[in-house]
């Protein structure tokens, strides 16, 4: 898991760098725990999304 957590972590720098422009109202960037998947077209949930 923790290497997940790295590349989220580059993933995010990149976002940040490149979206950035320094001016009021960037935005944010949330980073949130996720708690389930589904796949829309069948319904399946958790890892039998991937």
């Amino acid at each position: 898991m923790e290497q997940y957590a790295y590349c989220s972590c580059i993933g995010i720098g990149v976002f940040h760098r490149s979206a950035t422009t320094g001016k009021i109202g960037d935005a944010k960037i949330f980073i949130v725990d996720m708690q389930d998947a589904v796949r829309i077209r069948t319904g399946e949930r958790g890892a039998d999304t991937a």
